[in-house]
């Protein structure tokens, strides 16, 4: 038996014209429908080079008709991740996180929306997804590297596979499984 479908006309409408001479880095769509845009004017990034030089970055937030422009200068990290907590501020995180011996960079960042740095701290290795929820709670995912560890980490942060941080980047939520 053959199921007929009807479907109906679907209509887009263009809200709004972007264009930008800086390169995409990454982006993400917040809790609300804010579109995230990280940019920057380098052609290349090498994740693993360290110490991380210090660089500008440039955050489109754009919203229904409206593009923001946040300038983040000198920041010592390369954000993979951004989103917005409740109050606008922004968190940068940058997905690889190197650990030698005590000493630990502070890959997650928040800014307010001036650009100017409001607080660091650590996420761990190997983060493959972050997202802020509607009472500012940071979830991460990690994929095998933030679990298993690598790149320093021999009791990564991640390896529960996705841990709740709160704004300030203090542990809330996550545990190990283990078989």
């Amino acid at each position: 038996m053959i199921e007929v479908i009807e479907i109906e006309k679907l209509v887009l409408e263009k809200c709004i014209d972007y264009s930008s001479n800086l390169n995409f880095i990454s982006g993400q769509i917040t809790k609300d429908g804010t579109l995230l845009l990280i940019e920057s004017h380098l052609q290349e990034l090498d994740f693993f080079q360290r110490p991380v030089p210090k660089r500008n970055w440039t955050i489109q937030v754009i919203k229904g008709k409206s593009v923001e422009t946040v300038e983040l200068k000198n920041v010592p990290l390369i954000p993979t991740e951004v989103d917005l907590f409740s109050d606008g501020t922004l968190l940068i995180v940058q997905g690889r996180c190197l650990k030698d011996g005590k000493d630990v960079e502070r890959n997650a960042r928040r800014y307010n929306p001036n650009g100017q740095l409001i607080d660091a701290f650590t996420l761990g290795d190997g983060i493959q997804d972050v997202q802020i929820d509607d009472n500012d709670t940071i979830w991460v995912s990690y994929f095998d590297e933030g679990i298993f560890g690598n790149f320093g980490w021999e009791q990564p942060m991640g390896s529960a596979g996705l841990i709740a941080y709160n704004i300030n980047g203090d542990k809330m939520w996550g545990r190990v499984v283990m078989e």
